[in-house]
């Protein structure tokens, strides 16, 4: 009776519809994983590795064990593998019975971001997450799922995990944000079964000091010229010929930005979702609900006199 190989040969379908044969299998105590574009090239290359491990040298003393050849072999290639540490195998052993949790679902890591991502897309359609950070999440998986391209979440390591952090000489705050990123994704991972624990969870976050300089202000003559500036403007010159915007139209935006505080960022910050009737002149009040604010939280801001004579000369339009 023939003896079984090794190596196994997998049919693998990539992202782009296009498919490869894989050889895996131990040789030597390394892991061998090659891709051939044919059946043909992959079994010819498994007979290959046969025939390298069937004459490779071996050494030691001959006993009478109570194991299959296979078996026999793979205590072998651990045995080696483990030498340098100067643990027994049975300690090895005793350590993967303790810890070792089956992966009940094998994902491959480019379907698990396709979930994920449209998890958070849902979340932000329901304001449970801004624009910004949807968009820097589905940035971050993205760059992550082609990093290891078509491997499964289970195979994603924790050494494999910090050496992409430190993909480009990242900075540590470049890798305390991937790591986040990261982390809140194999949290998602874990609870779909797809690893059995989270390998994030151990990775360091680094501590860094806040080392933030005083913030530039503007004099009382700055905002005079700016606001006498933005009452004389109405916009850029359009190519299609047609006229500029409304004069003075840009004041009501920079004076809630400069005499009430609310954050300018146009595209996700506060004065982007501020609503007009959040804006009370007759009450002197500004009402910052929990989705425009920065930080979730309500807060409520004083109309200046300043500001008041602006906002009764503009009224702002959404």
């Amino acid at each position: 009776m023939p003896r079984k190989s090794r190596f196994k040969v997998t049919c693998v379908t990539y992202r782009s519809g296009s498919t490869a044969y894989r050889v895996s299998g131990t040789l030597h105590g390394k892991q061998v994983r090659k891709n051939f574009k044919t059946r043909k090239e992959a079994f010819a290359e498994r007979q290959r590795l046969d025939l390298q491990r069937l004459n490779a040298p071996s050494g030691g003393c001959f006993q009478w064990v109570d194991l299959s050849p296979e078996a026999l072999d793979d205590a072998v290639a651990a045995a080696k593998r483990i030498r340098s540490t100067g643990k027994p195998l049975a300690f090895v052993v005793d350590y993967f019975l303790e810890n070792y949790q089956e992966v009940e679902f094998e994902k491959p890591l480019a379907a698990a971001v396709e979930e994920y991502v449209d998890l958070k897309s849902k979340e932000e359609a329901v304001g449970l997450i801004s624009p910004r950070q949807s968009r820097g999440i589905r940035l971050e998986l993205q760059r992550f799922r082609d990093h290891f391209d078509d491997r499964h979440v289970s195979e994603l390591t924790r050494d494999r995990i910090e050496k992409y952090l430190g993909v480009g000489n990242s900075s540590l705050k470049t890798w305390n944000n991937r790591r986040g990123y990261l982390s809140t994704f194999f949290k998602f991972c874990e609870d779909r079964k797809f690893v059995s624990k989270n390998p994030v969870t151990n990775i360091p976050h680094h501590r860094i000091g806040k080392q933030r300089a005083s913030p530039e202000t503007l004099s009382a003559a700055q905002v005079s010229d700016m606001m006498g500036f933005l009452e004389a403007y109405s916009g850029p010159e359009r190519k299609s010929g047609q006229p500029p915007g409304v004069i003075g139209a840009m004041v009501p935006y920079f004076a809630l930005c400069l005499f009430a505080g609310i954050r300018p960022d146009w595209k996700d910050g506060e004065i982007r979702k501020l609503r007009t009737e959040s804006i009370q002149i007759d009450t002197g009040t500004i009402h910052i609900e929990p989705r425009v604010s920065k930080n979730t939280e309500k807060r409520s801001v004083k109309i200046q006199p300043n500001l008041a004579i602006w906002l009764k000369k503009y009224p702002p339009e959404n």
